[in-house]
């Protein structure tokens, strides 16, 4: 999906507080940081959700946490086993 364009006045040029300054800087570095980040989104049945964050807890981690890292890590599992599987096949 496109990003909405956004029309912005120019303010042109102008002395700010160096305290300001620290704070927009800050906030500019977020706003790119999280430009970065790509949002997922799905359903599950709240029995699903129990046990993420049952094993979340056991893990001491944050549940959406554990999610993102469980998830890539068994993407990267299934990579691997997949690329292993094609060059034992090739040989």
């Amino acid at each position: 999906m496109p990003k909405k364009r956004r029309d912005y006045e120019e303010l042109g040029e102008f002395d700010m507080p160096p305290e300001l300054v620290q704070k927009v800087e800050s906030m500019v570095a977020q706003a790119d940081e999280e430009d970065a980040e790509a949002r997922v989104n799905f359903r599950w049945g709240k029995e699903q959700v129990e046990i993420v964050k049952q094993a979340a807890r056991l893990m001491g981690i944050p549940y959406q946490t554990f999610m993102k890292q469980t998830v890539f890590e068994r993407a990267l599992s299934i990579i691997t086993d997949i690329q292993s599987a094609k060059r034992d096949s090739a040989a």
